[in-house]
């Protein structure tokens, strides 16, 4: 008995991602804030954010929802989501998430602000392309 194999040659596939940049603002004499976002279609890897923590705010947490009330991400302390310039797949938080609705990304501290916090809302998209390599 003789017996064929057919093989089929296997696209390379690379990750190509890309960020989109929100940003936030948390007035001064309030101790939280939220920001509903539309995203953009596409899958949604991660989320980080930049920041400088405004002194004698105490503990500043951060979370993020979709729009059904979903929580993507647990209230935490806001420095597990800050950018360290590692590497898109582990920088911030994981998101794993379908862009094209809405999430709200959220911040609560333990006191008043005394000056605005200002950060930016970073989500990274991650997606598969077939790779010339």
């Amino acid at each position: 008995m003789t017996f064929f194999l057919q093989t089929q040659k296997l696209k390379k596939m690379s990750k190509r991602y890309r960020n989109v940049v929100v940003p936030i603002t948390v007035d001064a004499g309030t101790n939280s804030g939220s920001v509903v976002v539309t995203t953009e279609s596409g899958f949604i890897k991660r989320a980080m954010n930049a920041f400088s923590t405004p002194d004698k705010a105490g503990m500043v947490r951060a979370a993020i929802e979709g729009n059904n009330g979903e929580k993507l991400a647990e209230m935490q302390a806001i420095e597990v989501y800050k950018l360290r310039n590692v590497a898109y797949e582990t920088d911030g938080v994981p998101m794993n998430v379908q862009g094209g609705g809405q999430i709200a990304f959220k911040v609560l501290a333990t006191d008043a602000f005394r000056v605005d916090f200002v950060a930016d809302l970073i989500l990274i998209y991650g997606e598969e392309e077939p790779c010339n390599c």
